[in-house]
């Protein structure tokens, strides 16, 4: 435990991954599995290995907000497509894949960050079929699938990792601050994310990933992700239930996952609009997440991304009301 581990990552916790991923269909092996510091890290390695300052890209609108980060810090140009209940906009796909030279599509297949949506089969089957048509590679974020209740496509196993990048991590199944993440994708591409890694910082720390290997064989982990499930679905209730008697609008109510995207029934009259109500919000102690930070171009609709896990504090809804929001 005190060398700098593999370059790809811990072996036993990359074929825990393996095993992991077989069960959803995909063929993949212990090879092909690379460990990050984390999904992020894993978005980021992608990106610089995969793309170049310049090329363009597709995201879902909103879009994970550190996905959009890393995509401007390396120089990469991003279009904007709507999240829709199923998956993506399609309409604006083809819109795009004419006018612009993509190169790749970022995609969260179910509990999207953050509007909690999943994509559907037919979904998911527009999405690569689209790709294919235009070789586009699809980086499938997929951090959140073990807090599902019930099945929803995996693209990566309807596909395959030529097609696609496989990107996940054990923050949302055992706890963040451990951060190890992974990607998968054919061996060709983990080679050179392994280079890209290795540049970056070296290897990823190994007495991490040997934890979060002991969690999973441990054997109580299907147990504490069952309790997970359940109490986080009762926050949704709860939440869901205290937005619609403040009148907000709730974008989708999935009942699983961490996160709701809504927006106030009447319009925001801080200066700044929902930015300017998140910096007062911090003053009280409060971390909102307005929208603007989840859209590339950075526009304000009102919108919020409420973590059910923490949103239903008195205090929250008490600054709502000081606000006249509720």
């Amino acid at each position: 435990m005190a060398s700098y581990g593999h370059p790809l990552g811990y072996r036993p916790l990359r074929e825990d991954v393996v095993r992991y991923l077989n069960g959803y269909g995909v063929e993949a092996d212990v090879e092909q599995v690379l460990l990050t510091h984390g999904a992020t890290q894993a978005l980021d390695i992608v990106t610089r290995t995969v793309l170049r300052p310049g090329e363009h890209v597709a995201v879902e609108v909103p879009c994970y907000a550190n996905l959009l980060q890393i995509l401007v810090l390396n120089g990469i140009v991003v279009h904007g497509v709507p999240r829709m209940a199923d998956g993506l906009h399609e309409a604006t796909l083809q819109q795009l894949a004419a006018a612009y030279p993509l190169r790749a599509v970022f995609v969260t297949s179910v509990l999207q960050n953050p509007t909690g949506t999943s994509f559907s089969m037919a979904g998911a089957f527009r999405l690569l079929q689209w790709a294919e048509r235009h070789d586009l590679i699809v980086v499938e974020d997929d951090v959140s699938r073990e807090l599902l209740l019930e099945p929803a496509p995996l693209l990566t196993a309807l596909a395959s990792t030529r097609r696609v990048v496989y990107v996940s991590g054990f923050a949302k199944s055992v706890m963040p601050s451990l951060r190890v993440g992974y990607l998968v994708g054919d061996e060709d591409l983990v080679r050179r994310c392994a280079q890209t890694k290795m540049s970056l910082g070296l290897t990823s720390a190994e007495i991490m990933e040997r934890t979060v290997h002991q969690v999973l064989r441990d054997g109580r982990q299907g147990a504490y992700l069952r309790d997970v499930r359940a109490r986080l679905g009762r926050a949704h209730d709860q939440v869901c239930q205290q937005l619609h008697e403040a009148r907000f609008e709730v974008s989708h109510e999935p009942g699983a996952g961490l996160f709701l995207w809504a927006r106030p029934g009447v319009p925001i009259r801080t200066p700044g609009g929902a930015v300017g109500l998140a910096a007062e919000a911090l003053q009280r102690s409060i971390w909102l997440a307005p929208g603007a930070y989840f859209y590339p171009d950075g526009r304000d609709e009102g919108w919020f991304r409420f973590n059910v896990a923490y949103s239903a504090s008195p205090t929250l809804w008490k600054f709502f009301a000081d606000a006249g929001l509720t």
